[in-house]
């Protein structure tokens, strides 16, 4: 009741809102019972529509939503982040591997959901999702709650809503990276072998 009535207050003025929002994030980490956790979620996603500047600096916590163990926590952080996201409100780009990783969820409702989204976000953008493709295979090869089996299957999802000149250009861009990191790792070796050299 404490942090419902709190969040309530946060949404009178963006003063109010930057002044506590610390306060509601600490409680969101440290709140055992999940309907607390899922309302402050909740509050959030209002803060984010009201007051995106400075609730937007906390997004994170917000997106943290979908890591949470209670199956009720992570589908109301998706169903708020579906909506601000496909209606403009909130640029998840940053965190567009988190609503990726939902897409092989445990619970098999929440990973509909999850893929519910990102049919939708092809219907209104399908070149976010190819533009997004890279750093959610970054992001989701380094996770170590996402085994290979899982990443292969997140990014097999993803790769329905690409056209053959996505994928040709996703290769290109793959293969630039690649060769990239191996021109650094050449240089890195090079100059080790000339300060043992010397």
């Amino acid at each position: 009741a404490g942090a419902l009535s709190l969040s309530k207050m946060m949404l009178l003025t963006e003063a109010l809102c930057a002044a506590h929002l610390k306060l509601l994030l600490s409680v969101l980490r440290a709140a055992p019972e999940w309907a607390v956790r899922a309302n402050i979620v909740i509050a959030l996603g209002d803060l984010l529509c009201r007051y995106p500047n400075t609730a937007g600096l906390w997004v994170s916590h917000f997106f943290g939503g979908l890591k949470d163990p209670h199956p009720a926590v992570r589908g109301a952080t998706m169903n708020i982040a579906t909506h601000l996201i496909l209606s403009d409100m909130l640029r998840g780009t940053a965190y567009m591997h988190c609503m990726a990783r939902a897409v092989d969820e445990r619970d098999e409702r929440l990973a509909e959901m999850a893929r519910l989204f990102y049919r939708r976000l092809a219907e209104k953008n399908k070149q976010l999702i190819y533009n997004q493709f890279p750093d959610v295979f970054s992001a989701l090869s380094v996770d170590p709650a996402v085994d290979q089996s899982a990443l292969q299957r997140i990014l097999s999802f993803l790769a329905e809503f690409l056209d053959d000149s996505h994928c040709a250009l996703l290769v290109e861009r793959f293969l630039q990276r690649f060769q990239n990191t191996t021109a650094d790792g050449d240089d890195d070796h090079g100059q080790g072998l000339s300060s043992t050299a010397d």
